[in-house]
């Protein structure tokens, strides 16, 4: 009785091409591979670039307008045109107020701002004061 050999089929598949036809199909072998893998690269890298579009578009679009408030009594909604700082803000529609650093800082809690730093077609609401 014999015994099965797994490896007898490859052993005779070999020994019958010759070792062109092998290297041939070897390299034929790696070349589909390498196209595979560069496709996949390819493929992730474009879905994560897409991604992180979207996600910049996302922000951006949240980022312009108010963070989710509604203005109080006596508040009112602006929005910010090219050139504005807060400081200039500040003192146009606080002119009568004497700490202008302030008013800004008023400016910055109420809007829920980390810095000073504000861009055209941003809204902000004006505190009451």
């Amino acid at each position: 009785m014999s015994t099965y050999n797994p490896y007898a089929y490859r052993s005779y598949i070999s020994s019958s091409k010759n070792n062109n036809e092998m290297k041939l199909h070897k390299q034929a072998v790696r070349n589909s591979i390498a196209k595979v893998s560069i496709r996949g690269k390819v493929t992730i890298t474009l879905t994560l670039v897409t991604l992180i579009v979207m996600s910049l578009f996302l922000f951006s679009a949240t980022a312009s307008t108010t963070p989710g408030k509604l203005p109080l009594d006596g508040e009112s909604i602006i929005a910010v045109g090219a050139g504005d700082t807060l400081w200039d803000i500040a003192k146009f529609h606080y002119s009568d107020a004497s700490d202008i650093g302030y008013i800004v800082y008023l400016i910055k809690d109420r809007n829920q701002l980390d810095s000073s730093t504000i861009t055209p077609g941003q809204q902000l609401i004006l505190p009451s004061i």
